[in-house]
């Protein structure tokens, strides 16, 4: 094997930079039965890909830039972290017990876009310069404090609050060395090479599928103007006699997990519910099933433009009142931010073509918001 003469400088690189190497899995990936896998994956490549071996061969920099591309490659596939695992899913061996806890203040990181935590973990939490930050990530110093103020102001955070959440974040020395071994483990098979080949092929179709729907689009808008235009015929186009319009019908969306929130005493529950289609009507559904929206109401549309959002609620949103409906509204704010993501930075909600008011205060007043989570819980979605 190409590699071979490599594992042995390769461990000794992993062990010493495995608490890096986790978090930025971590980081991209959430949970940790996606980090793992992850950090496996981004190990593997290390050694297989020629390029990767021999920059992560270079040193501490070059080992943490080789993990930081399979980051980025998940990340790419899978910016929400939707993808679902089995509940019964056979042990793979990488179960751990992570010795630290899910805090409010590393939930609200991880919900912030990609491309801000590896900066903020790096710099804040492990105190690398700017300069070899921006060479692990393969920037420029100042791209990388842009998006550590830009991630700060998002979060409402201190530099020392931030550096507090994410320093939480490492592996037990004796899981990390259980990792390494299972990568041997898998680079000692003979058809460790062909497996890689293969999951680097499919990789590669998936990155292209958008490209080839887009080229499918523009080829379809090309046949349609040109049979209309008369570009293949000469003449235009001219229909007999008028036709009705088909109601084209949508497939079924995609679904995942949608985390909901709820107001009750002392703080929030915070719901993750299983199976949610990825549509307003549905997301809003199962706020009013759980209590996390006025009991009755319904959309009645919703649009979204560039990284605003605009939601017409029924008639009985405007039963919100006081301190109670202030804190529903507040609840309703998060899960909707939740559901868009980093990609909404403004949210209006409107209700008998007004906006939803309560004690003076609107959704956008609470988008982005940290609340304090009582209680978690977790439920399938219903119809």
């Amino acid at each position: 094997m190409a590699f071979s003469h490599a594992i042995g400088a390769m461990k000794e690189l992993y062990l010493e930079n495995a608490r890096d190497a986790f978090a930025l899995c971590y980081l991209y990936a959430g949970p940790v039965r996606q980090a793992l896998p992850l950090l496996r994956s981004a190990l593997e490549d290390a050694l297989y890909l020629d390029k990767r071996r021999e920059k992560a061969l270079s040193g501490q920099e070059g080992f943490l830039w080789a993990v930081q591309e399979a980051c980025n490659e998940f990340y790419e596939k899978d910016p929400f972290g939707r993808k679902k695992y089995k509940k019964h899913k056979k042990d793979t061996g990488d179960s751990v017990t992570l010795p630290f806890f899910l805090t409010d203040s590393l939930r609200a990181v991880l919900k912030l876009h990609g491309v801000y935590r590896a900066p903020l973990y790096l710099v804040l939490a492990r105190e690398y310069t700017p300069e070899e930050a921006a060479r692990i990530l393969d920037t420029s110093p100042r791209r990388v404090e842009a998006l550590i103020q830009k991630a700060l102001k998002k979060l409402k955070f201190s530099r020392e609050k931030a550096a507090q959440a994410l320093s939480v974040l490492r592996l037990e020395e004796e899981d990390a060395a259980r990792i390494w071994q299972r990568v041997e483990e898998a680079a000692a098979q003979p058809d460790f090479e062909k497996k890689h080949r293969s999951r680097r092929i499919w990789r590669g179709l998936d990155q292209a599928v958008p490209y080839l729907a887009l080229a499918i689009v523009v080829l379809g808008i090309a046949a349609y103007l040109g049979v209309g235009q008369g570009w293949f015929t000469g003449e235009a186009y001219t229909p007999t006699a008028p036709q009705e319009a088909l109601e084209s019908s949508s497939g079924p969306a995609a679904t995942g997990d949608l985390t909901v929130y709820v107001p009750e005493e002392g703080g929030f529950a915070e719901y993750v519910v299983h199976d949610t289609p990825y549509r307003p009507e549905d997301v809003l559904r199962q706020m009013v099933y759980l209590g996390g929206a006025p009991a009755g109401v319904s959309l009645l549309s919703s649009s979204q433009e560039s990284l605003s959002a605009v939601w017409e609620l029924s008639e009985e949103a405007s039963s919100l009142a006081g301190e109670e409906g202030e804190r529903t509204l507040q609840a309703m704010a998060a899960t909707i931010g939740g559901y868009y993501g980093d990609s909404l930075e403004e949210l209006s909600l409107r209700c008998q073509g007004e906006e939803l008011t309560v004690n003076g205060k609107t959704a956008q007043d609470f988008l982005g918001g940290q609340l304090t989570v009582t209680r978690t819980g977790e439920t399938d979605y219903r119809e």
